[in-house]
């Protein structure tokens, strides 16, 4: 058995995350309960947080009951609103297809993240979803939160070859294991320049889950 060190704030801001996944895998649950322990997650500690929304959900009222800093905004909202001095937190949930072809969302992934001190997540049901900026966005992310599938495996497939050309059949394999027979379940990908190596891919990030961590032999 191998042990190390892991630091349990796992997201580093600002950063840049990808939740992909079919409707119903449990994305939103999941982001609805990292924002609610975003104190033990997040490092150095988020002072605002923008949820956008392109439909009023029923959880959105624990969200402001549970969040003093929480606030909801129908649409994008604009960038250019944001106070740097602040640690800023932004989500884009369902909005994808107003994402898919916007420079300013594809500079907020390459560019204005680490310039305007702003962390970001962006849910989509589409691993590789169409789009002029959407490939941009994919490989500034230094988070990638994958969610099964069970309709289509090509996905996973292609994201294996581009991650572990070599080991193939380890990133395939920590997938299944991740997610196999167990209810909204994922995979949790780190691309961050700091992350060690052998803890890149990982799932049960939250504090009330069993956390693992799939290193290649």
């Amino acid at each position: 058995m191998m042990n190390w060190e892991v630091d349990p704030l796992i997201f580093k801001h600002p950063f840049t995350c990808f939740v992909a996944g079919p409707t119903q895998s449990g994305k939103t649950f999941l982001l609805q309960q990292i924002l609610l322990e975003n104190t033990l997650l997040i490092d150095p500690k988020i002072d605002r947080i923008i949820y956008c929304f392109s439909a009023w959900q029923p959880f959105f009222e624990n969200l402001k009951k549970s969040l003093s800093n929480i606030e909801f905004n129908e649409g994008i909202f604009n960038i250019e609103d944001i106070d740097p001095n602040v640690n800023n937190l932004i989500v884009l949930d369902d909005l994808l297809k107003e994402c898919q072809d916007n420079i300013g969302i594809q500079n907020l992934f390459t560019v204005d993240s680490h310039h305007k001190n702003i962390s970001v997540f962006l849910l989509s049901q589409n691993l590789f979803p169409q789009g002029r900026c959407t490939r941009t966005i994919s490989l500034n992310s230094h988070y990638l939160i994958i969610f099964n599938n069970p309709r289509d495996k090509s996905q996973i497939y292609a994201l294996a070859r581009q991650m572990f050309p070599n080991k193939m059949n380890f990133f395939l394999e920590s997938f299944d294991d991740a997610v196999n027979n167990k209810a909204h379940a994922y995979l949790f990908l780190d691309f961050k320049q700091s992350t060690l190596e052998k803890n890149r891919v990982q799932t049960g990030i939250l504090s009330k889950d069993l956390r693992i961590i799939y290193t290649p032999i």
